[in-house]
């Protein structure tokens, strides 16, 4: 998931894409001070995003962004640039370390406009009383 407003991104590996399996995620991830969730028109959105400014594109019918300014673009740049690497860089993966994948990942995405030294800072922040090996 990709939150383009504020630049953050949160990516993890769940077990599969039912209703029940996604509603906590979203719950956990996207705040509640998120003022609109774009997504594509797959079905189970609808429920899972009740009572939150839900904003769709119908990709079924070639529609990728609206006069309005909903799309996906983002979050389908992200998902790119992660398929990208996960196929390229790392040419075997193992489910044992796949939040170290998807961690690093999100870090660089949300971290893209920084410069190397700002990004370098927000990494330190991150490993401060961290045990870096398993």
């Amino acid at each position: 998931m990709s939150a383009q407003s504020i630049g953050n991104s949160s990516i993890c590996r769940i077990r599969g894409a039912a209703k029940e399996d996604l509603k906590p995620l979203i719950d956990r991830h996207v705040s509640a001070k998120t003022k609109i969730l774009m997504t594509d028109e797959w079905r189970p959105y609808k429920g899972l995003l009740a009572g939150r400014d839900h904003r769709s594109v119908n990709h079924t019918n070639k529609v990728f962004a609206t006069k309005e300014g909903t799309h996906v673009n983002t979050a389908e740049s992200f998902f790119a640039v992660f398929k990208r690497g996960y196929h390229g860089t790392y040419r075997h993966t193992s489910r044992k370390w796949m939040s170290g994948y998807c961690g690093g990942f999100g870090f660089r995405f949300t971290t893209r406009k920084l410069t190397d030294a700002q990004r370098f800072a927000e990494a330190f922040k991150g490993i401060r009383n961290q045990r870096i090996s398993p």
